[in-house]
């Protein structure tokens, strides 16, 4: 059976209404692929986020994977290279 872009879409934007605001936050905060190093900098330099720590946006990250609305593409060495 194949879902229709607008089952799909549904289905999106009903999980959207369930998200927490930090979740929203984090959701707002990314575009492409980012690290949650590079997203928490982001967000913190746009005055969101209190720090630029990791921690802060990572949580939330893994929640939004396990509900299936953000995909883990990939690793990058950016900070200290390995």
């Amino acid at each position: 059976m194949s879902i229709t872009k607008e089952t799909r879409r549904s289905a999106y934007d009903e999980i959207l209404e369930t998200l927490s605001q930090r979740q929203q936050i984090v959701l707002d905060g990314l575009t492409g692929e980012m690290t949650a190093n590079e997203l928490a900098r982001r967000l913190w330099l746009n005055g969101i986020i209190p720090t630029p720590d990791r921690n802060n946006v990572h949580p939330r990250l893994n929640e939004l994977v396990e509900a299936g609305i953000v995909e883990v593409v990939g690793r990058r060495y950016i900070v200290t290279g390995k």
